[in-house]
């Protein structure tokens, strides 16, 4: 038989599977962030003739004479360049401009902290593969922001997965703490007793021989010593969430003046928190020429936007907010809010979202919280990613493992400048270009009906060969 005729076949089925990549892409032209996709073609194996023959004394050298044996489809490749951004009168719609997917999840614990915890230890920040196996939860990555509430005030997709983000907790600024006074807490040789409110969650205070500015004598601390001027009151910085209260140059001081030179500092930082410092061990610091230290850790566990009860919580959203992103949770959008100062629920009347993705609802009492914030991955491959239909997309092998954003006012490293804007507001639409894929439905039916002239031909050529014989 003739080569030509395998050949045709392998054109026309090549052409056939590129028709139907234009015809998924034609038809899915009004799908949200749909992302086109485009057939690349490939030679078969090729059978050779003669070989190739190298130059001589008397005679130059001669190349191989080969007869190719058809076509194939060398791969089907996905175009991730960005869609439009298409306005709607949503806030809860979502569009990312630029590069990050949404999360999306199932399962009955994704309230919960450390049921899908984020790896930073290598400065990746991605899902930890170990709590997803042994939570049980299915995670999904996705651009399609067309996001809704459900009836519990879920925030989800439209296939009802949780979108997952961090829980937030705040620092007071200027604005009246709320929630329980954090649990005194007891250092080297003095204890901390904060004043009611959440404002001081989360913080260090420090106590601590300045060696920048060494004392003339070893530093003491007495309950005899009382400053004589306001200039001897040791000083305080706070960095990280760490108040150190320095105590070099001073010589001696007592557990009081170190409760007035935090209060003094808390006060003009716009914290309304007070602290009350008494000694417990005598000397507060012992006498040696080395920097010694006596640590308060204040607070215990920060108030969180979300609980492991499936509450969401009030954190003043005008302070300094700090996400929580050691672990994914599911965020919601509820119909109240809780109060932990007064121990009551507020209504939620307006909802918002940033370009950072930190969702923010006003109360019944014009007050704003934070409920959570949005969080986004992305991959070393994204064209590597399994589409598993209903716009959501899968990890695989050859995307390589997700990186997490990291929250806002991380601690730890962060990546979140390499991520894209969240448009409230917006739906991000398909990238296919209609003139690009009607031209190549032209130019793959004339190559089918090409390849398929290729086996009239052959078959009119084999109809001589047999009618020799008559």
């Amino acid at each position: 038989m003739l080569k030509s005729l395998y050949s045709g076949i392998s054109g026309m089925r090549a052409n056939q599977q590129k028709l139907d990549v234009v015809g998924n892409n034609i038809a899915n032209v009004g799908t949200t962030a749909f992302k086109g996709s485009r057939a690349r073609f490939q030679d078969m194996l090729s059978q050779s003739v003669s070989g190739a023959q190298g130059s001589t004394s008397n005679q130059g050298g001669i190349n191989a004479s080969q007869i190719g044996l058809g076509v194939k489809i060398g791969g089907i490749d996905v175009n991730q360049t960005q869609g439009s951004m298409t306005p709607t009168s949503s806030v809860t719609d979502l569009a990312i401009d630029g590069d990050g997917y949404f999360i999306v999840a199932k399962g009955q614990d994704v309230y919960e902290d450390g049921k899908i915890i984020i790896d930073s230890t290598q400065g990746n920040h991605s899902i930890d593969t170990n709590s997803l196996s042994s939570s049980g939860e299915q995670v999904f990555y996705t651009r399609d922001g067309s996001f809704s509430r459900d009836s519990l005030g879920n925030f989800v997709n439209s296939g009802g997965y949780r979108v997952m983000g961090y829980s937030i907790t705040g620092e007071s600024n200027g604005v009246t703490a709320t929630g329980a006074a954090p649990a005194a807490a007891v250092g080297t040789s003095m204890t901390f007793k904060p004043s009611a409110g959440e404002g001081l969650n989360g913080y260090t205070i420090k106590v601590q021989q300045d060696t920048a500015t060494p004392a003339t004598t070893n530093v003491k601390i007495t309950t005899a010593y009382v400053p004589e001027n306001p200039a001897a009151i040791p000083p305080v910085v706070q960095t990280n969430g760490v108040i150190t209260v320095n105590l070099g140059g001073l010589g001696t001081a007592t557990s009081k003046d170190v409760e007035n030179a935090l209060n003094s500092f808390l006060g003009s930082n716009g914290f309304t928190q007070t602290i009350a410092v008494t000694q417990t061990a005598t000397p507060l610091v012992s006498e040696d020429t080395t920097a010694s230290t006596a640590n308060g850790f204040v607070g215990g566990t920060p108030v969180q936007s979300i609980d492991g009860n499936n509450r969401i919580n009030f954190v003043d959203a005008t302070g300094v907010l700090k996400a929580e992103d050691t672990s994914l949770k599911a965020l919601k959008i509820p119909d109240k809010v809780y109060d932990s100062s007064t121990g009551t629920y507020l209504k939620v009347t307006k909802v918002s979202i940033d370009a950072k993705g930190i969702l923010t609802a006003t109360l019944e009492d014009q007050r704003q919280t934070a409920l959570g914030q949005v969080a986004l991955a992305s991959f070393n491959n994204t064209a590597g990613l399994k589409d598993i239909g209903n716009n959501l997309n899968q990890s695989t092998v050859n995307s390589g493992v997700p990186v997490i954003m990291a929250g806002q006012g991380t601690t730890g490293q962060d990546n979140s400048k390499g991520y894209g804007d969240i448009n409230s507001g917006f739906l991000e639409a398909s990238n296919v270009d209609l003139t690009e894929q009607f031209t190549e439905m032209i130019v793959t039916t004339r190559a089918f009906e090409a390849n398929g002239k290729t086996i009239t031909n052959g078959d009119e050529i084999l109809q001589t060969i047999i009618g020799l014989k008559r």
